[in-house]
C-alpha cells in the first residue's frame, strides 16, 4: 500500500501555526522543533519562516513578538457566519445542484455538512429553504446550465476520442465545423466551456457547449498533447504599469517604457479580441501567424467604416 502523498511545505507551515498557538518561541526554537517534529532531511530556513508568517497575516492572524520570541495574539475564528458568508455558501450549494451529478454532489454535501458543524447560525438543512432560483437570481450567472449535458461532455473528455461538431460562432455570426480532441470542461459564471485541441490550427481552443450541435464521436483516439502555443506582445505606457497578468502569462522582458508578456494558456480568439481592445498601447510581436491574423481582423473592422 502506497503512503499518501503530502505537501511538505503546507505541512511545515501548519506545524509552525500549531506551535505558535501553544506558546512563545524564538526563531531557532521554531526551526529546531519543526525539524524534530517532521524528522525531515530539509531544515526550515529563517527566510522561509518569515514567508509562512507573512502568509498567515493575510488571513488576519495577528502575531506578537516579545524580545526575540514569537507568539500568536489572535486567530480570527468565529462562532457565527456573517450574512455575506451565509449568502456565499447558499450560492455555492444552489449552483452545485445545477451543475453536478449525484456522486460529485454527495461529496460537496458531505463537505458542507462537516464545515457547518463549526457554526451555530447555519446548518445544512437550512441551505435548501430558499429555492435555487431565488438564490441564483441575485447573481449574474448562467442558471440554464444542464447537468446532464455537462456530464456528457465530461464523458467525451474521459474517453479520449476525437469528436466532430457544428459550432455556432457568436462572434463571427456563422456556423463552423470542427474536429478536435476534447480535453476538459470548464464551468464559468456565464456558461460551460469545452477546452479542446484543434490539430488543424495546432492550438488549444475554447467552445461554449450551448453553441455546439451535431456531435459525432470518431474512432480516432486523441493523442496526448502538451501544447503551449505562446503569443508574445508588448504593452506600453500606462497600461504597462497597470497591467495584471492573466492565467498562463508571464513577463519576459521589462524596459523603461514597455513590458513584454508571453501568454500560453488563453484561447487564441479570445486573446486576440482582448489585445485589440488595448489599441495602440499593445503590439503583438509573435508568432507571425497570430500577428498576421490580428492585422487581417483590423483590416476587416476598418473596411466596415469606410
Amino acid at each position: 500500500m502506497k503512503t499518501p502523498k503530502t505537501n511538505d511545505t503546507a505541512v511545515r507551515a501548519l506545524e509552525v501555526l500549531k506551535l505558535l498557538c501553544n506558546g512563545e518561541y524564538s526563531q531557532d526554537e521554531i526551526i529546531n522543533k519543526i525539524f524534530q517534529t517532521q524528522k525531515s532531511d530539509y531544515e526550515l530556513r529563517i527566510d522561509t519562516l518569515y514567508k509562512y508568517i507573512n502568509t498567515f497575516k493575510l488571513f488576519d492572524i495577528v502575531f506578537k513578538k516579545s524580545k526575540t520570541k514569537y507568539s500568536i495574539e489572535n486567530i480570527p475564528f468565529q462562532e457565527k457566519l456573517s450574512d455575506k458568508e451565509i449568502a456565499c455558501i447558499k450560492l455555492l450549494w444552489s449552483y452545485s445542484q445545477k451543475i453536478y451529478t449525484k456522486d460529485a454532489l454527495t461529496q460537496i454535501e458531505n463537505l458542507l455538512k462537516n464545515f457547518l458543524k463549526n457554526y451555530s447560525n447555519l446548518d445544512f438543512e437550512n441551505l435548501s429553504i430558499n429555492s435555487e432560483q431565488s438564490v441564483l437570481a441575485n447573481y449574474s450567472i448562467n442558471t440554464s446550465l444542464d447537468k446532464e449535458t455537462i456530464f456528457k461532455f465530461r464523458q467525451l473528455c474521459k474517453e479520449k476520442q476525437k469528436i466532430s461538431f457544428t459550432y455556432e460562432n457568436r462572434y463571427l455570426n456563422q456556423k463552423q465545423v470542427f474536429t478536435v480532441a476534447p480535453s476538459e470542461i470548464i464551468i464559468t459564471p456565464i456558461g460551460c466551456i469545452l477546452k479542446a485541441y484543434n490539430p488543424e490550427m495546432a492550438e488549444i481552443q475554447n467552445f461554449y457547449t450551448e453553441d455546439i450541435s451535431n456531435i459525432k464521436q470518431l474512432p480516432n483516439l486523441s493523442k496526448p498533447t502538451n501544447v503551449k502555443n505562446s503569443v508574445t506582445f508588448a504593452l506600453k505606457g500606462r497600461l504597462a504599469n497597470a497591467y495584471e497578468l492573466k492565467n498562463g502569462e508571464r513577463i519576459t522582458n521589462i524596459e523603461e517604457d514597455y513590458i513584454v508578456v508571453t501568454n500560453t494558456e488563453e484561447d487564441k480568439d479570445e486573446l486576440l479580441r482582448r489585445l485589440l481592445r488595448y489599441g495602440k498601447a499593445c503590439e503583438i510581436l509573435y508568432p507571425k501567424s497570430f500577428r498576421k491574423k490580428a492585422l487581417s481582423l483590423i483590416a476587416k473592422i476598418k473596411a466596415n467604416y469606410e
